[in-house]
């Protein structure tokens, strides 16, 4: 995968980290990247795992995704 342009979001990122670091301690982590359509969360956790898997090509990440259809009737669907 090629280099990519990412802009602003320093902090966000950083926070996944400290997160990372902590988990790769032994203290457990479960991360929610949560906002509005098209804050770009989706770009964000794609970003910090390209840039892990640079550093730790066996970095095992979950993601989970929610069905705009299904709304908050179905509140587990990203455990599914």
């Amino acid at each position: 995968m090629g280099e990519t342009n990412f802009v602003a979001r320093g902090p966000e990122l950083r926070t996944l980290q400290s997160y990372l670091n902590r988990a790769r301690e032994g203290q457990g982590r479960l991360c929610f990247v949560v906002g509005d359509a098209g804050s770009g969360k989706t770009s964000l956790v794609q970003e910090f795992t390209r840039r892990e898997f640079t550093r730790d090509s066996e970095l095992l990440v979950a993601t989970g995704a929610c069905n705009a259809q299904g709304g908050i009737g179905d509140p587990f669907l990203p455990f599914r």
